[in-house]
C-alpha cells in the first residue's frame, strides 16, 4: 500500500452575515467554530460562489479542514491514477506507431 496523502476538505460554508455582530458574537462563534472543527481549522473567502441556479455570485467562506484520506478515497485515488497512466501509455503507443510509420523507423 502507498502513501496516503492529506487532503484540505470544506467542513462547512459560512455566510459573510456570520461575520456581523459584536466583537464578543464573533468571537464566541470562533471559539464554537474551534470546538467544532478543530484548532487548525481554516477559514477561506470564496469571492465568487456561484449557487447552482442563481443568476450572481453569492460570496461566502468556508471552514476548511485538512486530513488523511480514507482508505476508501486512497484506492478511488490509485484506481484512477492507474487507468489514466494506461490510457496515457496507450496514446503514447499510438503516437509512436503513427510516427514511426510516417518516419519509416522499424
Amino acid at each position: 500500500m502507498g502513501k496516503k496523502k492529506i487532503i484540505t476538505i470544506s467542513a462547512s460554508e459560512v455566510s459573510p452575515y456570520e461575520f456581523e455582530g459584536t466583537l464578543v458574537d464573533l468571537r464566541n462563534q470562533i471559539y464554537t467554530w474551534i470546538d467544532q472543527y478543530g484548532p487548525t481549522a481554516r477559514i477561506a473567502w470564496d469571492p465568487d460562489h456561484w449557487p447552482q441556479y442563481n443568476d450572481s455570485p453569492s460570496p461566502q467562506y468556508d471552514i476548511m479542514v485538512s486530513r488523511e484520506e480514507t482508505d476508501e478515497e486512497y484506492k478511488k485515488r490509485v484506481e484512477q491514477e492507474a487507468t489514466q497512466k494506461a490510457a496515457q501509455d496507450e496514446r503514447d503507443r499510438k503516437e509512436f506507431e503513427r510516427l514511426s510509420k510516417k518516419l519509416g523507423v522499424k
